[in-house]
């Protein structure tokens, strides 16, 4: 049986409500399905369970009500929580920041709801994180008006050494706008920009997860930032994160050898050769929690 068309009529019930009370029986009751069945139901299709989709959803929301102005508490309360240290909780366990610090580098866009028939938003909507190191700000939010500071890391990596060693980056206006229209719409790519004036330096990628749960982590620093204490900064948040955060035992990383710049930082990190190839580094998450005791 076909459930998408039942579960669409939740799904837009939830959207159309997310300032009310929602719980997982009135939800159910809605599909006309017992509360075990439509939880399942849920997962298959959307990769949540309900509730868990409704609490994405309230924060996507409250994001945006964040960023165009509006004070947190009045919003924390609008979508159920108590007070504004219980909403900032959840709010940094889902953003990885705090709601003050997401208000300045966040936007007001809000991803459409799931649509079961066309697959769109599978996940409820992208949910942009950002992390605040010592220097750096690291987010995987990405603007159409981008283009320009992508341009100028593509235009440098392209006449540096990297450009040996990388696949080519467009560097035409056109290139980097669509290059720029691609990266806002995943969440699998990194800026990494200077916290004091917002310049993007580099770009952290996570290209895949494979069988084994092997994250392959890829990264891209301006040649005027390629020294190893900035690179190692970033890079340490983001191990950190997959750790923490994804479904992941092992993180690799493939380079040229001769590429030393690029290498180093990994290395400094407790990155080792995979069988024997000196360009090929990974770590395994057991190696990295004995690293950060």
């Amino acid at each position: 049986m076909d459930y998408r068309t039942i579960l669409q009529k939740v799904i837009y019930t939830i959207e159309y409500n997310l300032e009310d009370d929602i719980n997982l029986a009135q939800l159910s009751q809605q599909a006309h399905i017992s509360m075990y069945h439509f939880s399942r139901l849920f997962v298959v299709y959307t990769g949540l369970t309900p509730m868990e989709y409704v609490r994405r959803r309230r924060m996507l929301h409250a994001a945006s009500a964040i960023c165009s102005g509006e004070e947190i508490l009045p919003i924390a309360v609008r979508y159920g929580y108590s007070s504004h240290s219980a909403f900032s909780k959840s709010f940094k366990k889902v953003f990885g920041c705090s709601p003050s610090l997401y208000r300045n580098v966040g936007n007001t866009r809000i991803q459409p709801c799931v649509n079961l028939y066309t697959q769109e938003t599978r996940m409820g909507g992208k949910m942009s994180k950002a992390f605040e190191t010592e220097r750096l700000i690291i987010k995987n939010l990405w603007q159409l008006d981008d283009w320009k500071d992508i341009q100028a890391l593509a235009i440098n990596k392209e006449s540096s050494e990297g450009g040996k060693y990388d696949i080519t980056w467009p560097t035409s206006d056109d290139g980097c706008k669509k290059m720029a229209e691609f990266l806002s719409g995943t969440d699998s790519f990194w800026a990494v920009r200077l916290k004091e004036d917002g310049q993007l330096i580099g770009l952290i990628a996570f290209n895949s997860i494979d069988e084994t749960r092997t994250l392959d982590l890829g990264h891209l620093f301006h040649t005027d930032y390629m020294s190893e204490d900035i690179m190692t900064e970033a890079l340490r948040r983001m191990v950190q994160y997959v750790f923490d955060e994804l479904e992941v035992d092992r993180i690799g990383a493939y380079n040229v050898a001769e590429w030393t710049e690029q290498i180093v930082p990994l290395k400094s990190l407790g990155f080792t050769p995979i069988e024997g190839d000196p360009g090929h580094l990974g770590i395994t998450k057991e190696d990295w929690v004995k690293r950060s005791k």
